[in-house]
């Protein structure tokens, strides 16, 4: 059962003014939900979990193009890149996935892309230092 402070923990990780998905929903109108639609939300995500199922509208995305280059050739099709704008609503039952997940979810400690506090920084910074005490 995911707990009304399951859902608020991952709305609250959402900004605000940003664009929404299909189905028109904004990160504002769950940031500013009362109580009670906290707990309807909690109760969905949980039939969410539970039956293994989500509506149409929250696995659909819209796709905007992008312009890569704004002084190249706005013609050409590849001079773009995709963008896909998910459901907010989507996005809160991963967001409640990925932290309850999180405890179980173990990389190698020499994987620094795609992990919480590892960045390329790092990864250079200990490159150099090999590279140092090879030399």
């Amino acid at each position: 059962m995911v707990t009304e402070r399951e859902a608020e923990k991952a709305i609250l990780i959402f900004s605000c003014h940003k664009s929404c998905g299909v189905d028109g929903i904004y990160a504002e109108h769950l940031k500013y939900a009362s109580q009670r639609h906290l707990l309807l939300l909690s109760m969905c995500i949980s039939s969410f979990f539970l039956h293994g199922f989500l509506p149409d509208s929250m696995i659909s995305v819209v796709l905007i193009p992008i312009v890569k280059n704004k002084v190249g050739d706005i013609n050409s099709k590849d001079n773009y890149r995709p963008i896909a704008l998910a459901s907010v609503l989507s996005k809160v039952v991963e967001m409640v996935l990925l932290n309850r997940l999180d405890g179980y979810l173990h990389t190698c400690d020499n994987q620094f892309g795609f992990k919480n506090n590892h960045g390329t920084d790092q990864c250079i910074y200990v490159l150099k230092e090999l590279i140092s005490i090879v030399l």
